[in-house]
C-alpha cells in the first residue's frame, strides 16, 4: 500500500505539471516524465532516513524544505511536498522536525500542496494529524487486483494466492506473484498450526524464534490469518454466494501441492474468530517496532490455549 499511495501523490501532482492540458496527466510529456523520476523543480519528495529511526533532521526541514516552499512554484501551475512513511519521518519522540514545520504546513500558500504518507496515521503527532486532511485508501476490488496480475503475465494459480494474500493491495499482489516461495507460504503456515495443536513449549519457543528472524513473518501471519478466517466462515455458515466474494486460501487451487488440512478439520468459528484476534494484536504490536521474539513467544502461546 506505500508504493501505492507514493504513485497515486506522484500522480496528483503530475496532473498539475502536465503540458498536454488533458483531464489526467498524459504521463508522457517532459514534465509528467520528470515527476515519475523525482526531479522536477516543483517537487520534493521526502523519504525516512536510511539510517537510525528514519526520523528527518530538522536541518532539512529547515534549509531545504521552507525555502522550497516559499519561492516554489517555478514552473507548474503548483508546488507538492510529498512525505512518505510520516510515521517513521516524524516519530512523536523525535518532534523537532515537525515542530519546525507546523506553522508552514497549517498554512500554506494557496499554489502549494503538502501530501503527508502513512500507515498507521494513529502513530502521528496529533499536532500534524490535526493539520491534516485524511483521504483512506481502501483495498482494491479482486477483478482489479486479478487484471493488474494478468496483465503483468502472472500464471492463474499464483495469481489466485497473490490475491488471497495481498489484502487489496496491488503493489502486494504484484510482489508476491514475483515471489519464488509463494506456494510454500501456506505450507509453513499449516506447519505453525499443526505446532499450535501439539502444544509442546520448547517447539513453540523454537518457532518464535525462527519466525523473528524470518523476514516474511508479516506475511506468514497474514496467511495464518486468512486460513482460520476460511475456517470461522465454514463455522458460520456464511452462504455461499457472499463466501465466494472472499479470497480463500484454505482451498487453494489444485494444482499446487497444498494439504487442506483446515479444511478437513471440524470448524470452530468462535475458536477461529478468537485466533484472528489475536493474530491481528500481534501483527499491529510488530509493526510498532515491538520486540518480534517476545511478541511472536506470546502469540503462539496464546494461540496454543484455543486448541
Amino acid at each position: 500500500m506505500a508504493l501505492a499511495k507514493k504513485m497515486a501523490a506522484i500522480a496528483l501532482a503530475q496532473s498539475f505539471f502536465c503540458t498536454e492540458k488533458t483531464k489526467d496527466a498524459c504521463g508522457q510529456c517532459k514534465a509528467c516524465l520528470r515527476a515519475i523520476e523525482g526531479n522536477h523543480p516543483d517537487l520534493r519528495i521526502v523519504e525516512p532516513r536510511a539510517e537510525g529511526s528514519g526520523n528527518v533532521k530538522v536541518e532539512l526541514i529547515r534549509e531545504e524544505i521552507l525555502p522550497f516552499t516559499r519561492f516554489a512554484p517555478f514552473e507548474g501551475r503548483a508546488a507538492f511536498v510529498i512525505f512518505t512513511e510520516v510515521e517513521k519521518a516524524f516519530p512523536s519522540h523525535q518532534a523537532e522536525a515537525a515542530n519546525a514545520l507546523l506553522k508552514t504546513l497549517e498554512e500554506p500558500k494557496n499554489n502549494l500542496h503538502f501530501i503527508l504518507l502513512s500507515e498507521r496515521p494513529a502513530a502521528l503527532l496529533s499536532t500534524i494529524r490535526s493539520r491534516c486532511q485524511r483521504l483512506r485508501f481502501r483495498p482494491l476490488p479482486h477483478e482489479v487486483i486479478e487484471s493488474i496480475l494478468e496483465e503483468h503475465n502472472t500464471p492463474q494459480p499464483r495469481r489466485q494466492l497473490a490475491i488471497a494474500l495481498c489484502n487489496g493491495q496491488a503493489d502486494r499482489a504484484l510482489s508476491l506473484a514475483a515471489e519464488p516461495a509463494l506456494e510454500h507460504l501456506i505450507e509453513d503456515t499449516l506447519a505453525i498450526d499443526r505446532a499450535l495443536e501439539k502444544k509442546d513449549p520448547a517447539e513453540l519457543f523454537d518457532l518464535a524464534e525462527s519466525l523473528a528472524a524470518d523476514e516474511k513473518k508479516l506475511i506468514k501471519l497474514q496467511t495464518l490469518a486468512w486460513l482460520y478466517r476460511d475456517q470461522a466462515v465454514q463455522g458460520l455458515n456464511v452462504p455461499a454466494r457472499l463466501a465466494a466474494q472472499l479470497p480463500s486460501v484454505a482451498e487453494p487451487p489444485s494444482s499446487l501441492p497444498v494439504e487442506r488440512a483446515l479444511a478437513q478439520r471440524e470448524p470452530y468459528s468462535d475458536k477461529a474468530l478468537i485466533r484472528l484476534s489475536i493474530i491481528r494484536k500481534t501483527h499491529r504490536a510488530l509493526e510498532k517496532l515491538a520486540t518480534p521474539q517476545l511478541t511472536l513467544e506470546a502469540m503462539l502461546f496464546e494461540l496454543a490455549q484455543t486448541c
